[in-house]
């Protein structure tokens, strides 16, 4: 090809990948906020929704599960506190029928307020790079999703890149940030990749040996753990470490990273290219290697299971932050021609992602909801019965509390530190009506369930014993305990609207 025709094709992947992400862009933004109140919760967000309702019903947050809290009824909450409560505590103080949505609205404007600022702020010869790489990590669906959540997630992720968003205008980490950069970690444990970055390296490399940062991070982690040692009684390390300390594998990360060509991955590459290119800027002695560091840590806690895509939000802010201030490379020509059609197959394929997802979520949304609100009625649950699922945020919808945590649960039960006896015991109890389950794993041979799952196989082969199936709509089935006359099994199917 010509000169002149590779610049006209170059042309024209930059308005494919314009138009990709910006129909992206609508569809996810539409879909979180058609979908606000709609869409059900997920498990951690009816984690730290459960946590914030006893913190505002004054009950007591830390319990011995083998003891159990007996506040709702005949049928004990066992569970384990999975995040220092802080995310919680704040939604404490909203009243209990709106805290789902204000956390979710909250959360929603806050992400998309701070790639906005990032970029607005960015430096005028990086305005231009910093807003196309904002707009792909605002279209990605999966990001949007988590990040657009009750979940303690987002708060924590924009304390942090606020943080090196200061840190890069003042090449380095003052006594403010490093305060920032702790109370993001305290608000979720997993958001720590940036602050490792922007905190150590400028010591370890002895390019800047400024304490203020670390010393800013050691006085707010000493008052908070300080706080949480008195006001749990000690109880908040036992509870965050079993809450969190599942196995790792690298089969595990490979499982992850097969749905990664749907995230940003072209910002992220690009921004590493552009912060290893010119890491000799003053710019880059922080910001850089916050991104590595933060892009190292994300991948390692993908080997662990139980974690999910929201990881992937603090590397993101980190390449935005970088591509907005860190001067541009010098880029070869082949690498410059390369870019714009690199960057148009990663648009298309981030939008064919982000539509369909976007499209089919809020299809599914109001039958889900609707199915769970009908789900007590289904199983005939009476006051002080409870209506079961694996995902904590439909058991919290269903009613207004959880039995137990079964994803931690599950693998305390493998690795021998809480008693299956004692979990199948609360289940057996005829106060358990049924349960709501997101796939057919009940229905199953014990073989084909994979062992990445919430439910042990014990705990499985209880609720496929005792349970028939009611109700099937919009990818959700309700199991309910057979009336006496009804014989035990799946046939029964009453059958709702199809998915």
């Amino acid at each position: 090809m010509t000169p002149i025709a590779i610049e006209r094709a170059g042309r024209i992947a930059r308005s494919v990948a314009a138009v990709a992400v910006a129909v992206a862009l609508v569809a996810v933004f539409a879909f979180l906020v058609g979908t606000i109140a709609s869409r059900p919760l997920e498990y951690v967000e009816g984690e730290v929704l459960f946590d914030a309702s006893r913190l505002r019903d004054h009950l007591r947050l830390y319990i011995d599960p083998l003891i159990g809290t007996y506040d709702y009824g005949p049928v004990p909450s066992r569970y384990y506190v999975a995040y220092i409560p802080i995310w919680a505590w704040l939604l404490s103080h909203l009243p209990a029928s709106a805290a789902a949505v204000a956390a979710r609205a909250v959360d929603l404007c806050a992400w998309y307020g701070l790639l906005g600022f990032i970029a607005w702020r960015a430096r005028a010869r990086n305005r231009l790079i910093a807003c196309q790489a904002a707009a792909f990590v605002a279209a990605t669906f999966t990001l949007g999703y988590f990040a657009a959540s009750a979940r303690p997630d987002t708060l924590p992720v924009v304390l942090a890149g606020i943080a090196l968003w200061r840190a890069a205008r003042a090449r380095g980490v003052d006594a403010v940030g490093g305060a920032l950069f702790a109370l993001a970690a305290w608000t979720k444990p997993n958001v720590v990749g940036m602050a490792l970055g922007a905190l150590l390296w400028p010591l370890v490399s002895g390019r800047r040996r400024d304490a203020r940062g670390l010393a800013g991070a050691a006085v707010t982690s000493a008052a908070l753990a300080t706080t949480l040692q008195i006001a749990t009684a000690g109880a908040w390390l036992p509870h965050l470490i079993r809450s969190t300390h599942q196995p790792q594998s690298l089969l595990h990360l490979l499982w992850q990273l097969r749905a990664v060509a749907a995230l940003p991955l072209a910002p992220l590459a690009g921004a590493v290219f552009w912060g290893a290119r010119s890491r000799r800027e003053p710019e880059a002695a922080v910001v850089f290697p916050a991104l590595v560091t933060s892009l190292g840590w994300t991948l390692f806690s993908l080997t662990k299971f139980g974690t999910a895509n929201n990881h992937w939000l603090e590397p993101c802010v980190a390449a935005v932050i970088l591509l907005a201030h860190v001067p541009p490379p010098v880029v070869r020509p082949v690498a410059r021609r390369a870019w714009p059609f690199a960057a148009a197959v990663q648009a298309c394929v981030l939008a064919t992602v982000s539509v369909y997802s976007s499209v089919e979520g809020a299809r599914l949304a109001p039958g889900q909801s609707a199915l769970i609100a009908r789900a007590r009625q289904i199983c005939g649950a009476q006051p002080g019965d409870i209506v079961l699922s694996p995902d904590l945020g439909i058991e919290f919808m269903i009613n207004g509390r959880i039995l137990t945590t079964p994803f931690q649960m599950t693998y305390l039960v493998r690795a021998g530190q809480y008693p299956l006896s004692l979990w199948m015991a609360d289940l057996d109890s005829a106060h358990v009506r049924g349960i709501v389950m997101e796939s057919d794993i009940l229905e199953r041979r014990p073989g084909d369930a994979p062992f990445y799952d919430r439910l042990d196989p014990p705990i499985r082969a209880l609720l496929a014993r005792e349970l028939v199936l009611a109700e099937v709509a919009s990818g959700l089935r309700v199991y309910r305990r057979p009336d006496p006359a009804t014989p035990r099994g799946f046939p029964s199917l009453v059958r709702g609207p199809g998915p």
